[in-house]
């Protein structure tokens, strides 16, 4: 029987910059934390597959902005659940420096009482930023003023990710979901739902003519932050 209310914690990445000078100029947040409380309840949850589960609450989204679906990739998976054994160990939450990852991966953070939560809670965790959520070019993305607040959301729906890899571990206390991404969104300046990132590159693969360039100009002055 659990004792107290069932709380979860969510953390974010920091965004990833397309450029050295950007990466002189951003803001350089950590992550964010949302403590939710949740009523008292006994017992575990029935939680089914995670795979499955990831997949359609992350493709239903995707469906939603007419981008790609998401495939399932056991390495991500491996990477995460080698990570969450990590945060279990700590009992906290904390996000994986990039540099020990095994590719550029974007990652989404998870933390709630043991066996208080299902999966697809865990996933509503992330998914419920939509109502802040603005289809615009990182960080102006959220209605509060503060990208943190959709930043799980927006890596969630971005167009140029192709895969992801999730995992759970625990400890007496907490489950702690890890969830890995590939490519990484949340690029500074680039909008989730429009693949500005492929924009950009295929403007570059042209060089200095064709209409391939003037769209990929014009789509570059749509991401910039104000």
């Amino acid at each position: 029987m659990l004792v107290g209310r069932a709380l979860a914690v969510l953390a974010l990445t920091p965004l990833f910059l397309s450029t050295p000078a950007q990466a002189d100029s951003a803001l350089a947040p950590s992550y964010s934390e949302q403590w939710i409380y949740y009523p008292d309840h006994g017992g575990a949850t029935a939680r089914g597959s995670l795979a499955e589960t990831v997949l359609s609450a992350h493709n239903g989204e995707r469906q939603r902005w007419r981008v790609p679906p998401l495939n399932w990739d056991d390495r991500l998976a491996a990477d995460a659940r080698a990570y969450a054994r990590l945060l279990a160990q700590k009992g906290y939450l904390q996000h994986a420096d990039m540099t020990g990852r095994a590719q550029p991966q974007g990652e989404n953070l998870w933390m709630g009482t043991r066996d208080a939560f299902g999966y697809d809670q865990m996933m509503a965790g992330f998914l419920d930023e939509r109502r802040n959520y603005v289809a615009r070019a990182v960080p102006h993305i959220s209605r509060t003023g503060n990208w943190q607040d959709t930043g799980h959301y927006s890596q969630i729906i971005w167009r140029t990710t192709t895969s992801v890899g999730c995992a759970l571990a625990s400890n007496r206390d907490f489950d702690f979901l890890v969830c890995r991404y590939s490519p990484a969104g949340n690029v500074w300046g680039m909008r989730a739902d429009e693949g500005g990132a492929e924009v950009l590159a295929d403007a570059r693969r042209q060089g200095g003519a064709g209409e391939a360039r003037r769209r990929g100009a014009q789509r570059r002055v749509a991401l910039l932050p104000e």
